[in-house]
């Protein structure tokens, strides 16, 4: 009794167009023979791989015949440049994954890459195990449906076709895949979802003006629990790379809170807390939360003290976000670090000298503290911060902070920022 072998045939998109080709079935028929032309036979089977930028298997084929000789094809017209190779093999498409392929990225980090896949040439001997790993992956929605890719790096493009949706918001349905994708974007702007612990409290759709629940994708959301859709969560840390941080579920009810818009205008919005399932939130390089936050304070350095008047002087009191890094993080408001530097015009708050040398920028060299510390509890307020002179600084921190010295501090945040510019 003959045993079936499994092959990877591959083809390279520049010179031939497959996405056109397998959207039609009809069309590819058939398959460039180029090496072991001896082993290939009827009922083998084949992941059909294509090279290029978003390199994957985009199809899986069973081999219908021996290879022979065939002068032309109805695929002709297909190839960008003239199809020389004579020495051919009918397939039959089994699984067509042309709208949702199985990227080389996504079977790479997961440890199933095929061995041969990439590898210059057009027929390369598989196995059983690297088919049965894709075949596996085609069962579910998308191919992130699994629990093995936490951490995983995706272009946007990718993004789009593994779950095929739309290419732009922060709530991304997809009906052809049953899946909502959540895009926490931390680069494009000032506001931010919170972090408490191992739960993310997501804001709702709705840019301006109080949020309804009814909005968009925000019933898709908070129904999500009485439904099957899966929900795909991804945080962007630097422009165009989309971290996958996992499949999540509703932690509890959906809640209202009030935030400023970016109007500097004070409204509901609602928050959704999530929580990964089967699973923690992958730990994040503390340098790259480091390059975020001077994004945000270049960022909010743009800001007029108009706006950021309102921005900070409407804003509810919060705790800041903690995120586990390589320790736990707290992630400070730049906007309340820039309200106190401005507020405090290169005067220490405290001993009332002016600031100790002034910055490349030419913005006076002053630190921001807070009075009541985060790690204790304290908010991230206005209320609660103060801009000091380095000595100043470390006085309060590892010094003798006099409770008169903290009652001055306190009495001068209240101070609000004036200035229209």
């Amino acid at each position: 009794m003959s045993v079936n072998n499994y092959w990877i045939f591959q083809g390279n998109p520049k010179i031939y167009d497959f996405e056109t080709g397998l959207k039609n079935d009809k069309l590819i028929t058939d398959w460039t023979v180029s090496n072991h032309k001896d082993k290939i036979k009827t009922g083998d089977k084949a992941i059909i791989w294509l090279t290029g930028s978003e390199s994957g298997c985009y199809a899986l084929a069973k081999v219908v015949s021996e290879p022979y000789e065939k002068k032309s094809s109805s695929d002709d017209h297909l190839w960008n440049i003239p199809d020389t190779a004579e020495l051919k093999v009918d397939i039959q498409i089994t699984h067509n994954l042309v709208d949702k392929p199985i990227l080389g990225k996504i079977l790479k980090h997961s440890n199933r890459m095929p061995k041969n896949a990439g590898t210059q040439g057009t027929n390369f001997l598989s196995n059983d195990n690297e088919y049965n790993n894709i075949l596996e992956l085609t069962e579910q929605k998308t191919s992130l449906s699994g629990y093995d890719f936490q951490s995983i790096i995706l272009s946007n493009d990718e993004l789009c076709k593994i779950f095929q949706c739309s290419p732009q918001g922060g709530m991304r349905r997809s009906l052809k895949t049953n899946t909502l994708v959540l895009v926490s974007n931390h680069v494009k702007s000032i506001y931010d979802d919170k972090w408490k612990g191992d739960t993310l409290h997501y804001t709702g759709m709705g840019g301006s003006g109080d949020q309804s629940l009814n909005f968009m994708q925000n019933p898709t959301l908070n129904e999500s629990v009485r439904t099957d859709i899966e929900i795909h969560l991804f945080e962007v840390f630097e422009e165009k790379q989309y971290f996958y941080q996992g499949r999540v579920k509703l932690k509890s009810d959906p809640y209202q809170e009030s935030q400023t818009d970016e109007n500097g205008q004070t409204r509901k919005v609602w928050m959704f807390p999530l929580e990964i399932i089967d699973g923690k939130p992958a730990r994040i390089e503390f340098k790259t939360i480091e390059t975020l936050r001077k994004k945000k304070e270049k960022k909010v350095s743009k800001i007029s003290s108009k706006l950021l008047k309102q921005m900070v002087e409407n804003q509810p009191k919060s705790k800041p976000s903690k995120r586990t890094t390589s320790s736990e993080t707290i992630i400070r408001d730049e906007k309340i670090v820039k309200y106190a530097l401005k507020r405090a015009n290169g005067v220490c708050e405290l001993c009332n000298k002016n600031d100790p040398f002034v910055k490349e920028d030419g913005s006076p060299f002053l630190e921001v503290h807070h009075i009541d510390f985060l790690s204790n509890g304290g908010h991230d307020g206005y209320e609660n911060v103060s801009a000091l002179c380095p000595n100043c600084h470390r006085k309060m921190h590892y010094g003798i902070a006099l409770e008169n010295d903290i009652a001055k501090l306190k009495e001068k945040a209240k101070i609000k920022l004036e200035g229209d510019d």
